[in-house]
């Protein structure tokens, strides 16, 4: 009986320890028009993660929060929109989710046409 309580116990921090997995992707948006608005989605494993970060970056550059950028991160669903997208949100999004366990990346290309 004892050993099979300890067993529960492991199996239980194992899945606390758990690295994040996206396990849908962003797209790519390539013939979007100015003024027009990207939405990206994905979803991230594990759910319950309260340590876990996620960070968006576009070109190499962290983003923030703005009038024009919204991002949600709820439960495993990752969301980020950009209203009213110009020539200047070309290139390449990451969305990067990280915990002490390790980390995980998913990419997609922007592209405006004016």
């Amino acid at each position: 009986r004892q050993a099979q309580i300890s067993v529960n116990l492991e199996c239980i921090d194992r899945m606390r320890g758990q690295p994040p997995k996206f396990t849908t992707h962003i797209q790519d948006l390539l013939h979007l028009k100015e003024g027009d608005s990207a939405h990206f989605e994905c979803n991230l494993i594990p759910v319950g993660d309260p340590a876990m970060k996620v960070e968006w970056f576009h070109n190499g550059k962290p983003m923030r929060d703005s009038s024009r950028i919204k991002t949600l991160s709820d439960f495993g669903y990752v969301v980020m929109d950009i209203s009213f997208v110009e020539p200047g949100d070309n290139g390449e999004y990451v969305c990067h989710a990280y915990n002490k366990y390790g980390e995980d990346f998913t990419r997609a290309r922007v592209q405006c046409l004016g």
